[in-house]
């Protein structure tokens, strides 16, 4: 037992290679392996289960309309709202731009092993900044950027969370992710085509100049992120870890 690996299993996940061993080795034994299908419907909410993307991406789906408003992969997780008991007023809908596997918990349990163990919340909440600024970067393309700017930004997204350069999907699932005409994305892949940053055939987009869709990016694209972990205050007492995590997060009704 002494050599066990903690992240045995986990590193399909940055978020959770990331975690101290402790917390790898608390939750990896109720994680277990799911698959999903491009197209599927996620409601985290209807099935109380936290998703940690290994090869599925997916994509959140605005409240009230269809189009995007961002993305989740390996870097991260899904079904937040189940971690701190949301309404179920306003659930989260997610879309699996591409199939893949992850792994799941049930909300329930992992709620548990946050309140017995406050450090595994403080290991996973910084992912959650990161995604609220990813959707305040999204909804501003919505509105102000053009359509190439929007298109390149998207593709990159998915570019940086697969393994290769070629990405499964329609000009029509895009044109749905984006709540635009497809003929609108098929005129802007030939466009990037003659740049020669991309090379489309049927149901594939295959990048070959990262830096050109950059550039038409802008600072629009960013790559998943490195999380940091809170750091705690000194002090072995399960209690004052509890307490840092609660004046972080403001979750003093987690438990």
């Amino acid at each position: 037992m002494r050599n066990r690996d903690p992240w045995n299993g986990l590193r399909g996940n940055a978020l959770l290679r990331s975690l101290p061993p402790q917390d790898a080795l608390l939750l990896g034994s109720s994680l277990r392996r799911v698959s999903q299908m491009p197209g599927d419907r996620l409601v985290p909410g209807e099935t109380d289960l936290v998703y940690f993307p290994e090869t599925l991406i997916v994509c959140l789906i605005g409240q009230g309309r269809d189009s995007a408003v961002g993305m989740v992969g390996r870097e991260g997780l899904i079904g937040w709202d189940r971690l701190f008991r949301c309404s179920d007023h306003a659930q989260q809908i997610f879309v699996a731009l591409t199939g893949g596997s992850a792994l799941v918990v049930s909300g329930n349990r992992l709620r548990s092993l946050m309140v017995a163990h406050p450090p595994l919340a403080i290991s996973l909440i910084p992912f959650l900044h990161s995604f609220a600024e990813q959707m305040g970067r999204t909804v501003q393309l919505t509105l102000h950027g053009s359509l190439e700017v929007r298109l390149s930004a998207w593709l990159l997204m998915m570019h940086e969370r697969m393994e290769g350069d070629e990405i499964v999907i329609t000009h029509s699932a895009l044109a749905a992710f984006l709540n635009v005409r497809r003929a609108s994305v098929t005129d802007t892949m030939h466009v990037l085509e003659g740049e020669r940053a991309l090379r489309c055939s049927r149901g594939r987009v295959t990048v070959h100049d990262v830096a050109a869709l950059q550039a038409r990016a802008g600072l629009a694209a960013r790559g998943p992120r490195q999380h940091d972990r809170a750091p705690l205050p000194p002090g072995p007492d399960k209690l004052d870890a509890r307490r840092a995590l609660e004046r972080t997060v403001g979750l003093a009704a987690l438990a």
